[in-house]
């Protein structure tokens, strides 16, 4: 008995995919109430006796805070604003080994990153990255290794919702369609780097459907790279490199071959390439754990 009919890949079956991929807003409630817990541990060391604080000493950052997430969701990145002021960068593995002090009698399951400027925790199920922080006046003290970074979630959100509000809401469901190609091929391109490039990229091409935004995106940004680009309301810049070119032009490619599949009508063959760059749950029920819990905690 031959194979019945494979349906057509259309925009529908993206746009299924892409809700699939992004947290509902009961999911993102639940990652904000997570953090509070952990905030509420803190401030019992770090604002003792204070009341009435409200959001003043925390920020939900990350793609948690931004909303540009995708499930199998990632921690919540949690920066947490110590008292003015922000002790000098040498500081840095006293005031990671003070969160992971204040944590432990709630969080007994704490760890340290193994990069030292972050402490993980397990908070009502769910997994939070706390980072010691302070707000500037050009943004918030973000931790690295070697030095303070500035960084600016707020501004970051606020370039998302224009990109999204000048591209009709693409910038959002092209960016978490980028994720998914960048997880199931494991493209060395960080999730920052993706969304500055999404805002550069819809802010020039108007969308005619996700095929061909997906396509002509691989190709336009295998030629504006190397580059930098500005971060938002900062005076910092990313440098972005092209070591992952070869896995965007291999991408770009299947986007071709799956096109031309499409337009002979072998429906099945087109869906297998595109399941090569998405992931096998590409046009299928999506069974996803929303949080890769153990994973975070290093199980």
């Amino acid at each position: 008995m031959s194979p019945s009919p494979a349906p057509a890949i259309d925009d529908d079956t993206f746009d299924r995919f892409i809700d699939g991929l992004l947290p509902s807003p009961e999911e993102i409630s639940a990652a904000r109430h997570a953090a509070g817990l952990v905030v509420h541990a803190l401030r019992d060391t770090f604002r003792p006796n204070q009341s009435g604080l409200g959001r003043s000493d925390f920020l939900v950052a990350g793609s948690i805070g931004k909303r540009t997430a995708i499930r199998p969701l990632p921690s919540v990145d949690l920066l947490y604003l110590l008292p003015p002021p922000l002790p000098i960068h040498a500081e840095l593995p006293r005031l990671v080994e003070s969160i992971d002090l204040a944590l432990r009698q709630g969080f007994p399951q704490a760890l340290v990153a193994p990069d030292a400027t972050s402490v993980m925790v397990a908070a009502d199920g769910l997994a939070v990255r706390v980072y010691p922080s302070a707000e500037g006046r050009k943004g918030f003290a973000f931790p690295l290794e070697d030095r303070w970074n500035t960084i600016n979630p707020v501004a970051e959100m606020a370039a998302l919702r224009l990109s999204d509000a000048v591209s009709g809401g693409a910038s959002t469901r092209l960016l978490a369609l980028l994720k998914a190609w960048r997880t199931a091929n494991a493209v060395p391109l960080s999730s920052f780097t993706l969304e500055l490039l999404v805002h550069d990229f819809l802010g020039q091409t108007a969308f005619a459907d996700w095929p061909s935004c997906l396509s002509d995106f691989l190709a336009w940004a295998r030629k504006h790279a190397p580059k930098k680009i500005e971060l938002p309301g900062s005076e910092a810049v990313l440098n972005i490199d092209d070591t992952w070119h070869s896995a965007a032009e291999a991408a770009y490619w299947r986007c071709v071959l799956a096109g031309r599949h499409a337009a002979s009508g072998d429906h099945h063959l087109a869906r297998d390439e595109w399941r090569k760059l998405f992931g096998s749950y590409f046009a299928a029920p999506v069974p996803f754990n929303i949080w890769n819990l153990p994973r975070d905690l290093g199980a």
